[in-house]
């Protein structure tokens, strides 16, 4: 069983202002926790340690993340010379 102390270590002061508030206990923002604590019972206490401390379920991803896209590079054209140039008859070529 856990003590009360360790209840309240977990438990933010928000909300035990918001179950007292629920519960229709008057009580104060500017109070300590312990205060606003002694103003619930017992069981509301461990309610909201229980709220605090459970498991959240993991929500399961529905799309697969996505890759990364490689960024294609165009190929520079270099200018050929003209015809004549690599004719395998050019005079050029000897």
């Amino acid at each position: 069983m856990v003590s009360k102390a360790e209840m309240l270590k977990a438990i933010t002061k928000d909300k035990l202002v918001s179950t007292a508030k629920k519960k229709k206990v008057e009580v104060a923002k500017s109070w300590p926790k312990e205060k606003i604590a002694d103003a619930l019972s017992y069981d509301n206490l461990r309610k909201l340690y229980k709220e605090v401390t459970a498991k959240k379920p993991v929500k399961k991803k529905t799309t697969s993340a996505k890759r990364a896209v490689k960024k294609v590079v165009k190929k520079k054209t270099v200018k050929k010379p003209g015809f004549l140039y690599f004719h395998p008859l050019s005079i050029l070529n000897f």
